[in-house]
């Protein structure tokens, strides 16, 4: 019986140390490309839209983020300002972003 109570002091100690990390502070910086080039080409998408349907794609933006990424619109918003405090990563995956745009648009230009 002696050696359950040692284990149980133990087991709180381990428990207080192991600290979870919200969503964001989790993805990779690929993710954060794949994620910035969504919401690159979903804003582009919502502002060529009439106002109508704006609401509608806004939505399905957000469907989208929770499906791919497992994040809600409030925790995109903390991801990007959890990227803000890390300048020279976040220079980093805005440059593979840049670079990401700039084949898709030739992809398409040569398509055409």
């Amino acid at each position: 019986m002696k050696q359950v109570w040692w284990f149980i002091p133990l087991f709180f100690l381990f428990q207080c140390g192991h600290e979870t990390r919200p969503p964001y502070e989790q993805l990779s910086d690929s993710t954060y490309v794949n994620l910035i080039i969504d919401m690159s080409i979903a804003d582009v998408a919502v502002n060529r839209e009439s106002n109508r349907n704006i609401d509608s794609l806004r939505e399905v933006f957000l469907q989208t983020m929770g499906e791919n990424y497992h994040l809600d619109s409030t925790q995109v918003t903390e991801a990007i300002k959890y990227l803000e405090k890390d300048l020279p990563r976040m220079k980093k995956i805005y440059e593979q972003v840049s670079e990401e745009l700039n084949k898709r648009i030739d992809s398409l230009s040569k398509a055409k």
